[in-house]
């Protein structure tokens, strides 16, 4: 926990790679409990923020 949310492409499982992430800082430090990618976006229950939706710009992915 405490590390934000990463995003990762394993469209070539033999070689993932981050494309993103999410880590906030200060009042809004990131404490994530596990994060999800559905239709384009991502859903995340942070353990004391509560429920974030993220919609990732520049992205190029297939769903």
């Amino acid at each position: 926990y405490a590390a934000g949310i990463n995003v990762i492409d394993w469209s070539d499982p033999s070689n993932p790679a981050e494309i993103g992430h999410f880590f906030g800082s200060g009042d809004d430090y990131a404490n994530y409990w596990s994060a999800y990618w559905h239709n384009g976006r991502i859903y995340g229950n942070d353990r004391t923020r509560g429920f974030d939706v993220f919609r990732p710009k520049g992205l190029q992915l297939n769903q």
